[in-house]
């Protein structure tokens, strides 16, 4: 607990000392990236990604509980995007397919199990924001999610089905804009590898605003032409200038290998204020079906700052109040505080890592009681691009949980009797990435 708290203590230190300044950036590099202005654009990803995971979990309450876990994951994915000054939206689909065992001892209830799962998760999110005037905009977001899972356990060896679905809507108003940088990053990269040819070449402020419009359409010659990269440096020729065409071919090649890198930024602020939507239908392993329904407020802010080439911070935070209006539902009205704090490193051209910390608080009003439900987790990542399409990941996580007194003693509402929990997780996987990632 100490170490989860004291590292993520520094990493808020860090945000909060490098959030309002830039270090690295030529002098008016902080500038271009602060006031780009994207043309109409848009792109599409498809990839594929397959992983492991191994989990060993003690807990003591009153009695011992041991349990571990291993699983192999498979999951395709597509996410397509446009953005312009007036509007944005964003959409993505996945499919994730899990195979797990597990092993499960526990002392109170007397069980000493093993367990063969596989569950199917499809999951929609979409989300589009319209620029009614300036940074002044409406924005519409919904995520679906339907999860499917079949066990199989001893002692009895019986197949057990759970099949659950839940959405999330969100209608409201917001102030502020948060772009999609990346084309602006992709010039500027370009203009690091122009300069570590030493020939005494470089590109000016407007060479790279030229070639961050261009490096936005890029999809659109993937799309539209059989050898792209033919016709896309064509365009990208007149405006390097003619003392480019003096390279040899190992130098060329160096200089486009700028399109594999996987870089993702964004740049800018945001606060959004409206209504939250929540429906949930689970049918039970037993056939007993729920519904659930939740209405109530949401404000949240997001925060992203690029320090320079190579670090961005991003914090987001997020406070909702949820009324329940149907009567399956055992709470009467809930209160969510979540707040992040992330920090991305570009190590270098082909490894990245990531390193995330979020707090979530959530308070709950029964019939009877209340109290609250507290959860802190801290992970960190790499991710290793090998090659053009493919690459390898590995990510090592920590977890706290803590639930109230009342919570914790009270049973009439059947909630859980976990008390403190602490969870560590490591992964470790691969992707794969159709046509060019960007």
């Amino acid at each position: 607990m100490k170490k989860i708290i004291i590292t993520a203590f520094i990493m808020l230190i860090a945000s909060f000392v490098y959030c309002w300044s830039s270090v690295g950036f030529k002098i008016e590099d902080h500038d271009l990236i602060k006031e780009y202005k994207l043309p109409s654009w848009g792109y599409s990803i498809s990839s594929v990604a397959f992983s492991g995971r191994s989990n060993f979990l003690r807990r003591e309450t009153a009695y011992k509980r041991i349990r571990e876990d291993y699983s192999l994951n498979i999951s395709p994915d597509y996410t397509r995007t446009f953005e312009s000054d007036n509007n944005s939206y964003a959409f993505n689909i996945v499919v994730n397919t899990h195979f797990g065992y597990s092993k499960d001892q526990d002392e109170e209830h007397e069980i000493d199990e093993i367990a063969r799962s596989y569950e199917l998760f499809p999951r929609i999110h979409g989300n589009y924001n319209f620029y009614i005037k300036d940074d002044f905009f409406m924005n519409f977001s919904l995520t679906s999610q339907l999860s499917y899972r079949e066990i199989n356990a001893s002692p009895d060896d019986q197949d057990r089905i759970q099949r659950r679905m839940n959405s999330t809507s969100f209608l409201g108003i917001g102030f502020g804009r948060i772009r999609d940088v990346s084309p602006i990053f992709r010039a500027l990269r370009l203009r690091e590898r122009v300069e570590a040819l030493n020939k005494g070449m470089t590109l000016s402020e407007n060479q790279i605003k030229e070639l961050a419009d261009k490096f936005a359409q890029y999809h659109q010659f993937a799309s539209v032409y059989n050898r792209h990269e033919k016709y896309f440096w064509k365009e990208i020729s007149p405006i390097l200038g003619n003392e480019f065409s003096a390279l040899n071919i190992s130098e060329n090649l160096y200089l486009t290998e700028v399109m594999q890198e996987y870089i993702t930024r964004r740049q800018g602020n945001e606060i959004l204020l409206g209504i939250n939507l929540w429906h949930s239908y689970i049918n039970e392993r037993d056939d007993n079906i729920i519904k659930e329904l939740y209405l109530g407020p949401s404000i949240s802010f997001n925060y992203y700052n690029n320090v320079n080439l190579k670090y961005q911070i991003g914090v987001s935070s997020t406070l909702s109040y949820g009324k329940y209006f149907t009567e399956d539902s055992t709470e009467d009205s809930n209160l969510i505080f979540d707040f992040s704090n992330s920090h991305l490193f570009e190590v270098t051209d082909r490894i990245r890592w990531n390193s995330n910390v979020v707090f979530n608080y959530n308070y709950y009003w029964y019939e009877d009681i209340d109290g609250y439900k507290f959860n802190v987790k801290l992970s960190t990542s790499i991710d290793y691009y090998i090659e053009d399409n493919f690459s390898l990941y590995c990510q090592i996580s920590s977890e706290l949980k803590y639930v109230d007194k009342d919570l914790y003693e009270y049973d009439d509402y059947n909630l859980t009797d976990l008390k403190r929990e602490e969870r560590a997780r490591f992964y470790f996987g691969c992707r794969y990435y159709f046509r060019n990632m960007f």
